[in-house]
């Protein structure tokens, strides 16, 4: 009799489970139904220009050979994506991307070669070069590979429009587009700027005189540069832009994947998510302390550590936080949207913040899930109602914003977290912005 009940029991749970999938289902395609009809309205305007995006997109299949070798692809991964989607819906005569990722060099990780492939995103065609990974060799190899493939695409549109967009300050980017301009001086050349490269990382001895040495690189490079799409607008002033050089995007979104989240499961110990780069420079040490003074609420923890050792030992010593490891993008997202809060408590006072929007935000927003963060600089005060912000950005008040959003109801969390999800489907989705920015350089 109780194996009987049991057996119902799992049979009724695996019917609830079905019956949530097809409500999820039924909703996301009424997302892209709307959306549909939204883009099918704003107009069939031709653009009578060929597009090349350089950038460091992946191919499902490498995507899985770096998650295999404890790579994160990060965040800039799923916006080119976005980017792409958008490019295909706003008429331009043909787009081709070039794509070569960037990964840390042989013996860093086990990658020793990257392999090329060949795939698509809509009607864009991708190719992603194949390059040597070891230590020293693999940066000038792939700089070699990206040139080789942007001048290959440049001679098949010879006596046509063309315009190059870049993805990131990067100098074989960079240097791929001088090349084609400097033999194609009608070429278009323009570039988005997330952040800047050396705001980024923390280089000692060798490496940071390799890395200055870069940065002047990219400075004669950017001559090449007719539009800047910028992340925030502090990034105009950095630049001396005059204003019809620039405009700015914080990021955009695939509609198609903002699926409207359930109510918070009921349980014991609230669940709390950081997604990111595991670094100290973005007070990750801070946000694990903090929850050694809230013991009733637990951390999860995603991404690379850049600051393996310290936050280890920090980890270790703390009851209610988990390092979950690296895992795909389409699986952290599918995390997000199953925890009660999402974080990021990123210090507003370096330098990094005032250049920088990130990418994360707009990931935190679209899962649905509400978001606890710092209020950056860089951030558009249009997106502040859909948002809970710490008051204090100290151990004591990370601690204190956690236990307060925690302490709402979950329904007034998740009003939260819905709303948001309507503000980018409405306002940011990757074909308006795109749209925007295709105006914007080919005006």
């Amino acid at each position: 009799m109780e194996r009987r009940t049991k057996r119902q029991a799992s049979f009724s749970e695996n019917i609830v489970g079905s019956l949530k999938t097809v409500v999820n289902m039924r909703k996301s395609l009424q997302v892209r139904l709307r959306t549909n009809r939204s883009i099918s309205t704003e107009g069939s305007k031709v653009y009578k220009t060929n597009l090349l995006l350089i950038g460091t997109v992946t191919s499902s299949s490498l995507s899985k050979t770096f998650v295999d070798a404890s790579i994160n692809p990060g965040p800039a991964e799923i916006v080119q994506k976005y980017l792409i989607k958008g490019l295909c819906s706003v008429g331009l005569k043909s787009i081709e991307v070039i794509s070569a990722p960037r990964i840390p060099a042989y013996p860093k990780t086990t990658v020793k070669r990257v392999q090329a492939d060949e795939w698509s995103i809509g009607q864009a065609k991708i190719h992603s070069v194949g390059f040597n990974n070891l230590d020293g060799f693999g940066f000038i190899d792939r700089a070699k590979k990206i040139k080789k493939a942007a001048l290959q695409w440049a001679k098949r549109y010879e006596k046509e429009a063309k315009t190059v967009l870049i993805y990131s300050m990067h100098s074989p980017f960079l240097e791929a587009a001088q090349e084609i301009k400097r033999i194609h001086p009608k070429t278009v050349v323009a570039i988005v700027i997330p952040d800047l490269p050396q705001y980024m990382s923390v280089q000692k001895g060798l490496k940071k005189f390799l890395k200055e040495w870069d940065m002047e690189k990219i400075k004669r490079l950017m001559a090449c540069v007719d539009k800047y799409v910028l992340y925030t607008k502090y990034m105009a002033d950095y630049f001396h832009l005059s204003t019809d050089k620039w405009t700015v995007l914080e990021g955009l979104m695939d509609v198609s994947k903002i699926v409207p989240n359930d109510l918070p499961k009921d349980r014991e110990r609230p669940i709390c998510m950081y997604a990111g780069r595991l670094d100290v420079r973005y007070a990750i040490d801070k946000l694990i302390e903090a929850f050694g003074m809230i013991p009733e609420v637990d951390l999860q923890l995603y991404g690379s550590p850049s600051d393996a050792a310290k936050l280890r030992g920090l980890i270790d010593d703390s009851e209610n936080v988990s390092y979950m490891g690296t895992l795909s993008q389409d699986d952290v997202f599918e995390r997000m949207r199953e925890v009660d809060l999402l974080i990021n408590p990123r210090p507003t006072d370096i330098d990094l913040s005032k250049y920088s929007c990130p990418s994360k935000t707009f990931e935190y927003m679209a899962s649905g899930t509400p978001v606890l963060m710092t209020k950056l600089p860089g951030l558009p005060e249009e997106y502040y109602p859909y948002l809970y912000f710490f008051e204090e950005e100290s151990v004591n008040g990370f601690s204190k914003g956690i236990k307060e959003v925690i302490g709402y109801s979950k329904e007034q969390r998740h009003e939260k977290g819905r709303k948001a999800q309507e503000f980018l489907q409405a306002e940011k989705n990757a074909y308006s912005q795109v749209k925007r920015i295709i105006e914007f350089v080919c005006q």
